[in-house]
């Protein structure tokens, strides 16, 4: 048996929280970045098996934890789960309302962390065009009501109500009431408009009804009712009124009607918005502390909202209109936020910076500038800033540029041409050198002026922005944001580190950028308890930084530690082509910047690193892979040129290359004969005792 559509909802939500948890430790710790992480909707290999993911952590990653039993990843399950709940909030919600917005929105969210920029925009877009068409507008036709007001039938009549009130004392007359019903606007629209919302007060609007209900209210004959005593009876009585109340129950989330069932029964019989508020702040959910919030700071339909109780009905009412108020104050940011950064991913900058920008200013004001859910806001904002700080460089070199050529052009550059070329001919004449032709004199010219013009350009060039200052800004409140929320020794902290860091970069001083990165560095391996990839993909960045820096030694050691990380990691994933291979990959460059740099290392250290290689090449390829030929060539090429002792071990390497490549390529390939030829002349030289001339050996000295 299928279960109903609001059972599926619920435990759709369920697995979306539990894949997201799951998600976020893997991204966080960057495994995202290596095999089928940084492929997600590739096809995959349907040998996979499940596991629990329950105990998942940055410590403990393998096959199994990124695939389930049909042979998808994560991220698919991730979509997959996503795209069911759009449908299922379309049919437990109806197609247009604030639940199928927030899944969309949704949607476009679990997109964007997929790297499908394309998808991401376009949910965005679709949430964005059901958003507005769910605004009320700033005018409505006399002839129509909009579901905004439908749903707000209650506090439309008890507005009219306690206007009829004029004495104070809570009771309003048959004649009053009648006379009012019939003339206001809100209920004669009201009358003569259909509408998806039942009419709650189509008894009192009817006048065959009305003398029925108000005898039955009016249960003392004073000729008058209170408003309470009307909404009681048409809770208990009315079948109209009854149908108002279910819809309005199944537009809520079934958590939310079941903590306002518990917070009002609690306090039935002094039931005023404070002690509603109050009962509902001890729930930690966080639908119903929006509507505890809006029962604190909406109380401006009250004259004495403290005192006055309300009734169930009412109850629900508010709580749909808090729905609807956080609906345009939390996911309009939201939608802002995704389509910056899809503007940001096509290279509209301003357009990006102006969607941010507008996103941080409603989250601000929604969520207050200190709130810790602000950090995603600021992140992108201060992104983007910093391209817009390179792109201002890029358009005042480029205007430069331009400047100085329209000079060239102008009979002054010319002339100043021609003043060089001459002083060149000069020069050359003087030092009894060939004399350059006019045309090559002119070009020399040319470019002594536009150094000039670089140079001057250089020294004129800002040492920051405003762009950039203001992204500096942002990531240092985000640190001290994720510092305060988690600690030092956390992953957060850990990434805000590194964008602190890459600012740094970007205003050239990389001193207290290599500072903050070694702190992320020490911040992940704490939280993670040792090297995750994000630590050893931050040492290869670092130690760019310390080449840049001419501080070749620390660049080494630093390239040493990532690449023995990448390797052991990829032994981890025997089972897992991509994640093996990419991590496989990343060991052999970082050895490789390793051999770059190192110039004054021993033998024996080299020796160790070029067998490093060969084992990272024969974990993440194979033993018979190209990628371990190559690593072997460049072994036994190494070997040859050292002492004697060590050709033999050279040629066992040459000989292996060789047999590989002619696995590969075949017996009468090119490649494998020449190789063939160099091992037969090495066996040659060590047979006959000839030292090679290229040999490196300094034993003799000693």
């Amino acid at each position: 048996m299928i279960p109903p559509c609001s059972v599926r909802y619920e435990e759709t939500l369920a697995e979306i929280a539990r894949l997201d948890v799951q998600l976020q430790t893997l991204e966080t710790c960057s495994h995202n970045k290596l095999g089928e992480f940084a492929r997600p909707l590739t096809i995959k290999m349907a040998g996979a098996w499940r596991v629990d993911t329950s105990t998942l952590s940055p410590t403990h990653v393998s096959i199994g934890h990124l695939y389930d039993a049909s042979g998808m990843t994560l991220y698919e399950r991730f979509l997959r789960a996503h795209m069911r709940l759009v449908a299922l909030s379309a049919l437990v919600y109806g197609t247009e309302s604030v639940a199928v917005v927030r899944a969309t929105l949704a949607l476009a969210t679990s997109y964007l962390r997929a790297g499908l920029w394309k998808q991401c925009a376009e949910h965005a877009q679709a949430a964005d065009a059901l958003l507005q068409r769910l605004a009320p507008q700033a005018s409505q036709p006399t002839e129509s009501i909009s579901t905004r007001q439908m749903d707000g039938q209650l506090q439309a009549a008890f507005a009219l109500f306690r206007a009829l009130d004029v004495n104070g004392d809570g009771v309003v007359s048959r004649h009053e009431l009648l006379t009012a019903l019939a003339t206001n606007d809100f209920f004669t629209r009201l009358r003569a408009k259909a509408h998806t919302l039942p009419n709650a007060f189509g008894a009192l609007l009817d006048p065959t009804q009305l003398d029925a209900v108000f005898s039955a209210v009016d249960a003392d004959n004073s000729g008058s009712i209170q408003w309470r005593e009307v909404v009681r009876y048409l809770h208990g009585h009315d079948k109209a009124f009854q149908g108002y109340c279910a819809q309005l129950e199944r537009a809520l989330p079934p958590s939310l009607v079941a903590a306002l069932h518990q917070a009002y029964h609690g306090v039935e019989s002094d039931a005023t918005r404070t002690r509603i508020a109050e009962a509902l702040s001890l729930e930690s959910d966080c639908h119903t502390s929006l509507v505890a919030d809006y029962l604190r700071h909406h109380e401006d339909e009250d004259e004495n909202p403290d005192e006055r109780v309300v009734t169930w009905p009412e109850v629900l009412e508010i709580a749909c209109r808090s729905q609807r108020a956080s609906m345009f104050t939390g996911l309009r940011p939201r939608i802002a936020l995704l389509l910056g950064r899809c503007h940001m991913k096509r290279g509209q900058i301003e357009d990006a910076t102006a969607c941010l920008r507008k996103a941080v200013d409603e989250a601000q004001a929604t969520l207050g500038p200190e709130h810790h859910s602000m950090v995603e806001y600021y992140v992108a904002l201060a992104d983007v800033l910093v391209l817009r700080h390179t792109q201002a460089l890029q358009v005042a070199k480029d205007l430069a540029a331009t400047r100085f050529d329209k000079w060239l052009s102008t009979p002054e550059g010319a002339q100043r041409i021609r003043t060089e070329a001459i002083k060149l001919l000069n020069d050359a004449n003087e030092a009894k050198q060939k004399l350059p032709t006019k045309r090559d004199a002119e070009a020399e010219a040319r470019r002594y002026l536009q150094s000039l013009h670089d140079r001057r350009e250089a020294q004129r060039k800002p040492d920051s922005t405003p762009f950039l200052d203001e992204a500096t800004e942002l990531c240092t409140k985000v640190w001290s944001m994720e510092q305060t929320q988690y600690g030092n020794e956390h992953v957060h902290a850990a990434i805000a580190l590194a964008g602190l860091g890459n600012v740094y970069i970007v205003r050239d001083d990389p001193t207290t950028a290599v500072t903050y990165f070694s702190q992320a560095i020490a911040a992940f391996e704490a939280a993670c308890h040792g090297s995750v990839p994000a630590a050893a993909f931050l040492r290869m960045h670092v130690a760019k930084v310390y080449v840049h820096m001419k501080k070749s030694a620390e660049a080494v050691d630093l390239l040493q530690e990532a690449a023995t990380f990448f390797t052991s990691h990829a032994a981890k994933f025997l089972d897992a082509d991509t994640t093996r291979r990419d991590c496989a990959a990343n060991a052999i460059d970082a050895w490789q910047g390793w051999l770059d740099l190192a110039a004054y290392e021993s033998p024996e250290v080299v020796h160790g690193v070029y067998l490093g290689i060969v084992e990272a090449a024969t974990i993440g390829y194979g033993e018979f892979s190209l990628e371990v030929a190559d690593a072997q060539m460049n072994l036994g090429h190494y070997l040859l040129k050292q002492r004697r002792e060590l050709h033999g071990d050279g040629e066992v390497a040459l000989e292996a290359a060789c047999y590989i490549l002619e696995v590969h390529h075949g017996l009468h390939d090119k490649r494998v004969r020449r190789l063939k030829q160099e091992v037969h002349a090495a066996a040659a030289k060590r047979k006959h005792g000839d030292d090679s001339p290229e040999s490196h050996d300094t034993s003799w000295l000693l």
